[in-house]
């Protein structure tokens, strides 16, 4: 929430208020791309606190697995295993797209107080929140697969880093060593930076903040 604060609520604000006084000074000439890119799914302001946060909410919400104590009392509890499993899942999700919404919000109602309502792109807005949701769940879902398989949260973390990052480092592998050892094999017949991109939901994430 503090993290989210920061980077998106005073970010915004602060980027809102030098316009206004640009506009002032220069008229209606003042480019406000830079304040609209910040609700965008490429805005690594926002963006970097989101990955690292749904790895974050995997290992937590689902380290209880790994604690016998922990374990032993939720399944004396009078709740199935997979009502437990989707409370915790959402749980471990509320914990992150909660903050994030509110902040949001508070951003979009500070802007607007401060007159510049109108610079608002909805459809970034919008595509923003939709590219940002989707690469929030799928790397949040693969590191919480990552705990449910795993013995303990030291292992479950790696195995969850495994999960986002095996196919690209594989795929920048085979690039790498065709390149060294066949110099006549044309790397350029396959678009490397685009299979990369889709390869995991941390790429995908990467890929997105910088424009790609």
């Amino acid at each position: 929430s503090i993290t989210l604060l920061f980077s998106l609520t005073i970010n915004a604000a602060l980027q809102t208020q030098d316009r206004l006084r640009l506009m002032k000074l220069n008229g209606n000439t003042v480019s406000w791309d830079s304040l609209a890119k910040i609700f965008s799914y490429n805005s690594a302001t926002v963006a970097v606190p989101l990955l690292i946060a749904a790895f974050a909410a995997g290992v937590v919400f689902f380290g209880y697995l790994h604690q016998g104590k922990q374990v032993d009392f939720y399944h004396s509890l009078p709740i199935s295993r997979p009502k437990l499993f989707f409370a915790n899942y959402a749980a471990g999700a509320a914990a992150v797209i909660l903050p994030w919404l509110a902040n949001l919000l508070l951003t979009l109602v500070i802007i607007v107080c401060m007159g510049a309502g109108s610079h608002i792109d909805s459809y970034l807005l919008f595509s923003g929140i939709g590219g940002h949701l989707l690469c929030f769940f799928a790397i949040y879902t693969l590191t919480a697969l990552a705990m449910l398989l795993t013995g303990q949260r030291l292992v479950g973390g790696i195995l969850s880093l495994v999960f986002l990052g095996f196919a690209p480092l594989t795929m920048a592998m085979f690039n790498w060593l065709w390149e060294k050892f066949y110099p006549t094999w044309y790397s350029q017949l396959t678009n490397w930076d685009s299979l990369l991109a889709h390869s995991s939901p941390a790429t995908r994430y990467i890929s997105l903040m910088t424009g790609n």
